[in-house]
């Protein structure tokens, strides 16, 4: 099983268990990235309130997402048929899956009354030991620091 089907699993399982909310919005980064920025992020909110966010490297596969996707069309779809674009390959299409299976997850949370603990830092309250390797994608030198600092 893939990470990619193990989480589309686990969003159908629970738009099984309990009804979801329409996608009431969604937002899609800016057509090409100002100057001085190389990401963005996009969102589905749902009805409820709850809110699936994606981070857009903004690639040539997704900058100008907004002239490939009419959001108004986008808004129609339930949040488990957005959720199922998270299965393509295309990189525009999975983001927007993805931020479907966040927003699905936080509107689980929100109807169990689960709040996450709060982290104590950015790293999440992780027990890093020397003999740890950490992998991590993206350009993280503010958390390399603090690793560093750990040891």
């Amino acid at each position: 099983m893939t990470i990619k089907s193990e989480l589309l699993a686990l969003a159908r399982e629970t738009a099984r268990r309990m009804p979801l909310p329409a996608v009431s919005e969604i937002y899609l980064p800016q057509p090409a990235p100002a100057p001085d920025k190389d990401a963005e992020f996009g969102m589905n909110l749902l009805e409820d309130g709850s809110a699936g966010l994606y981070y857009a490297w903004l690639s040539d596969a997704q900058q100008g997402m907004n002239a490939r996707f009419s959001t108004g069309r986008l808004a129609r779809l339930t949040p488990m048929e957005l959720a199922e674009y998270f299965r393509s390959e295309a990189e525009d299409r999975s983001s927007l899956g993805l931020a479907a299976i966040n927003a699905i997850t936080s509107c689980a949370w929100r109807r169990a009354g689960y709040t996450p603990p709060p982290a104590p830092d950015s790293l999440g309250a992780l027990a890093v030991t020397r003999n740890d390797h950490i992998g991590m994608v993206g350009y993280f030198p503010a958390l390399v620091k603090k690793l560093r600092a750990r040891r």
